[in-house]
């Protein structure tokens, strides 16, 4: 029996004619029909009986609705996002295609109840233009050309007997330039034992995924090899979510000027070594996929490592690493915007020997070693990030953020609170953490050594089980810093120091509020440095403070150990400053000198 094609609807039914418009839900009340139940039971009870005949209108209303639709189909109108229907069903299902607001894209759903507006948050829609090739394919972004319409559907193990034998079959048969999609689909309770390798061709029309919601990797697969290589060229796309099981060497790698592509939601987790591995001038796009787990057999391997090389992971995960979360090497850049890096063994997020990596809002909370590391030249952006309860209480290179080796950490306005060890260690470096938590460090809350330059102004480093802030040979500028009930000294300059904290407050601390020594100079104008436990409120041991219109008053009543001079020291007050004198103003002793 051959079906043919109906005739069109010109006119929906009751345009011009008597019709109510159908409401949500019926009203029995009334007799009157709704979406919800249609004609309800009064509608179908006999009139003598108490019921309500159904209405005309309603009919009408009813049929112009379902036919003003089918003609909008007919005419080869396709549905637009709409929010509200979006939260009403769950989210639109995997594979379901709405038009973009400009009238000609069109967006495929990657991703089950989705309820983002591909317009404005397009991480889990497939962009596709009018010739249906997607919009990587048609501009040349990294080379890929990934079609959402499926020509060819290539099974492991029914039609070719391995993942290898499937990808070499695709891609002899059906070239890019033909403009078909392959997708090799991996079937359910197949064991995959080899990975993919391809080398100086494109395959990124070819797209492998897996009937299950996760490929399970067998103990049988080799540690020593990829799931996924390849090199000058552009690799296939991986589109589905494999668990490597403790094995495969690297998930998805990337070679010598080669592409790769990966969908939202897919990845390779507890991968033996790293996830994603890209080199030598390759490229990757890899939004908000999953590498979590990975390093499982030791070694310097990570969630994602960019080497020499490109990568786009914004909003990826790579957490529970037992080595390296995501990191950028040797000049490569890694954009890990909104990614998390959690609970990794060393370091959360690190950039070495000129890598460069972009962290906006990204997370490494719990890390073993540090959330954060630059290193040698390193640069990492961590504005809004959140790297909490980092380190190791017994190592003194442990905390929220390492920099060191002339690299450079921006983490404006992050949450760096509650480290093992310290919030920031700078070693020449510099950071810049102004705005940012750093509270309740286990040691300090900056660490500043050998020629670094810190800029932490209107930041909290409160609460320090040592100092607050300790500058070693270093420049800290830390205005209205909260340098609170630290154990030490809220704020220390030691070593030929510079420290900038006018306005800041250092009160209640343990051994002293702050405190300038060896040829250091702090500037305390305006600053608040009351009730510490020990006096010391402000004391320049052969150094400089500047104590203009300063609180440094510990107790109810001035006292001698309130404002102190030591072998040298030399500290500048006013009739504004506040607090005894170590020894009379404007005289000079074997301690120095206080002005006044």
């Amino acid at each position: 029996m051959s079906v043919s094609e109906p005739g069109k609807i010109i006119t929906p039914w009751a345009e011009s004619g008597l019709k109510n418009p159908i409401p949500p839900a019926a009203n029995p009340a009334t007799g009157r029909a709704g979406f919800d139940q249609g004609f309800s039971a009064i509608n179908m009870t006999a009139k003598e009986a108490g019921g309500i005949p159904p209405f005309g209108q309603d009919f009408n209303g009813i049929f112009y609705e379902v036919t003003n639709i089918l003609r909008y189909m007919q005419a080869g109108g396709q549905p637009t996002f709409d929010a509200a229907l979006a939260t009403a069903i769950g989210g639109y299902p995997k594979g379901a295609m709405v038009l973009g607001s400009d009238g000609v894209t069109l967006w495929q759903s990657q991703v089950v109840s989705n309820s983002d507006d591909p317009d404005s948050s397009p991480a889990n829609w497939g962009k596709v233009d009018v010739n249906l090739k997607s919009q990587l394919g048609s501009t040349g972004g990294f080379g890929l050309v990934f079609s959402e319409i499926v020509d060819v559907v290539v099974k492991v193990p029914s039609d070719k007997p391995n993942l290898q034998s499937a990808v070499d079959f695709a891609h002899h048969q059906y070239k890019t330039s033909s403009s078909s999609k392959v997708v090799v689909s991996i079937e359910s309770t197949f064991q995959v034992e080899t990975g993919v390798f391809v080398r100086n061709g494109d395959y990124s029309n070819i797209e492998i995924q897996c009937e299950d919601s996760e490929l399970l990797i067998p103990a049988t697969f080799p540690v020593s090899s990829d799931f996924i290589s390849v090199e000058n060229g552009a690799g296939p796309v991986l589109g589905c979510l494999v668990n490597a099981n403790g094995r495969v060497g690297v998930g998805y790698r990337a070679d010598n000027r080669a592409t790769a592509f990966i969908k939202p939601g897919c990845g390779v987790k507890n991968t033996y070594g790293s996830g994603l591995v890209v080199r030598y001038g390759s490229l990757a796009y890899a939004h908000n996929t999953i590498w979590t787990g990975a390093a499982q057999g030791g070694g310097q391997t990570s969630g994602i490592l960019s080497w020499a090389a490109g990568v786009s992971a914004e909003g990826a995960m790579v957490s529970n690493s037992l080595h390296y979360g995501a990191q950028s090497a040797h000049g490569g850049w890694l954009s890990f915007r909104a990614g998390k890096a959690n609970n990794c063994s060393r370091y959360g997020i690190r950039a070495t020997d000129g890598g460069i990596v972009d962290a906006d809002g990204a997370e490494a909370n719990e890390c073993g070693l540090n959330g954060i590391r630059a290193f040698n030249l390193g640069i990492i952006n961590f504005r809004d990030g959140k790297a909490t309860g980092c380190g190791d209480n017994s190592d003194a290179a442990s905390g929220s953020i390492s920099a060191s080796y002339g690299s450079i950490v921006n983490a404006v306005s992050a949450d760096l609170s509650l480290p093992k060890y310290q919030a920031v260690i700078a070693l020449n470096s510099t950071v810049t953490v102004t705005l940012a938590n750093m509270s309740g460090a286990y040691r300090f809350g900056i660490n500043a050594q050998g020629a670094s330059n810190v800029a932490a102004g209107s930041s909290d480093v409160s609460g320090a089980g040592a100092s607050g802030i300790q500058a070693i040979g270093s420049v800290v500028h830390c205005p209205n810093v909260n340098a609170n009930n630290c154990a030490a000294y809220g704020i220390s300059a030691l070593d030929a120091s510079v420290v900038n904290a006018s306005g800041a407050q250092a009160k209640s601390c343990g051994t002293g509020g702050m405190t300038s020594r060896d040829g250091s100079t702090l500037n305390a104008k305006g600053s608040d440095t009351s009730g510490t436990l020990a006096g010391n409120c402000l004391f320049a041991w052969s150094g400089t403070i500047n104590a203009t219109d300063a609180i440094a008053q510990a107790g109810g009543s001035p006292a001698s150990t309130d404002i102190r001079v030591f072998e040298g020291g030399e500290i500048s007050a006013n009739a504004g400053t506040v607090g005894g004198l170590s020894q009379a103003a404007n005289a000079v002793t074997a301690n120095g000198i206080i002005f006044k």
